[in-house]
């Protein structure tokens, strides 16, 4: 190891597991290389999760139809803190 070297190391916060931090340049070229792909996988999962509850909302109407308004409530979070009386 060169002289020097170990105190450059441990300087740099590898020694103690930590990786140096990234510069302000860094960070914004990270952000726009990433920032379509990560947008498009948000996107994708946000319609994965309203299929989800429509896929519920969609069981809730075959099995009890005659509370679907009582569940489209529950489920949507609507009323607030008022107490629902079945």
């Amino acid at each position: 190891m060169p002289p020097g070297a170990e105190d450059s190391y441990a300087r740099s916060g590898l020694a103690s597991g930590n990786p140096p931090p990234f510069t302000h340049a860094q960070k914004r070229q990270f952000e726009a290389d990433t920032a379509a792909e990560r947008s498009l996988f948000l996107f994708r999962r946000g319609l994965l999760g309203l299929a989800f509850f429509v896929a519920y909302l969609g069981v809730d109407w075959l099995l009890t139809p005659d509370v679907m308004v009582l569940s489209l409530v529950l489920r949507l979070a609507i009323g607030g803190s008022s107490q629902l009386r079945v």
